[in-house]
């Protein structure tokens, strides 16, 4: 079977609203939009189903947003109706983003027997100075019930993902930030952005310098990691990589084409049934 993945769209868009306290995503008072979009996901990946019957999902990502927008029961059903409508290798595993404090036994549960390999959790994407003032005090208080959780049940592949600024801007705050997760012991620290042309500055390399006095060794651009081995899903996805997208905005590369879907939340549940409805470019790789 062609072995593909499979990449699922949360419509962050539609939770822009942040917890002032934590800087972490809110939901929408009005829950509908969450259970529209669950349900034409649902939909239209069961539509997908006839045309990648010969294709085997070896991973699963969720692009978009945090996973943790999801309570239990959303991510239950959305991984069984992955399941009814792919063939998934035995040991595919599913990431995704989740904030400090959202993983317990019922998140756990959703994922069933899924390999789940690594968790990621996420800070507050802030400002430097809102970091200091209010966001990571209460940030590393989840993440210490996070941490504990997980010693709990022996889980040991997991990471922290820091999507406030680009290492080097700031070398004081992010001296000051890393200190405060070392002691977390997280086997992977990955930032969402490093300027390429920072790549020679003397505060962004003495950061390098401290991770590694730390154990720590650069496995890619943005990924420092504990472990020789790292997980591919923390890595870029290879060049001749082939995956299918579903969810409004999604992006398919598959025989040689990139396929994009609709940005509009509107028109892509309209249209979730049938996803060539849904393809608004198509053009060779």
């Amino acid at each position: 079977m062609k072995p593909i993945e499979l990449h699922l769209y949360l419509p962050f868009s539609y939770w822009l609203d942040r917890d002032p306290e934590t800087g972490a995503p809110l939901r929408r008072p009005d829950e509908r939009a969450l259970s529209v979009w669950l349900r034409a996901l649902c939909t239209e990946l069961s539509s997908l189903k006839e045309d990648y019957a010969d294709c085997e999902v070896t991973a699963v990502r969720f692009h978009g947003g945090y996973l943790s927008l999801l309570d239990a029961e959303d991510l239950s059903r959305l991984l069984i109706a992955v399941h009814r409508s792919f063939s998934l290798r035995k040991d595919c595993p599913v990431c995704g983003l989740m904030f400090p404090g959202r993983l317990d036994m019922e998140m756990v549960a959703a994922y069933g027997n899924r390999h789940v390999s690594p968790l990621l959790f996420t800070l507050p994407s802030l400002s430097f100075r809102e970091c200091e003032r209010l966001g990571y005090p209460v940030a590393l208080q989840a993440l210490d019930k996070t941490v504990y959780f997980l010693q709990n049940f022996s889980v040991e592949d997991w990471g922290l993902h820091l999507p406030i600024g680009i290492p080097g801007r700031d070398a004081e705050t992010w001296r000051f930030l890393l200190g405060q997760i070392y002691h977390y012991h997280p086997k992977y620290l990955r930032f969402a952005s490093i300027d390429p042309a920072r790549a020679e500055d003397p505060a962004f390399a003495e950061i390098c310098a401290e991770l590694e006095r730390h154990g720590y060794h650069r496995a890619a651009e943005n990924l420092f990691s504990l472990a020789d081995a790292v997980p591919r899903l923390l890595l870029p996805l290879p060049a001749d990589a082939e995956y299918v997208g579903a969810g409004p905005g999604a992006v398919s590369r598959i025989d040689g084409f990139t396929v994009h879907n609709t940005a509009d939340f509107e028109v892509w549940c309209r249209n979730c049934g049938d996803w060539r409805q849904l393809v608004v470019k198509a053009e060779p790789v």
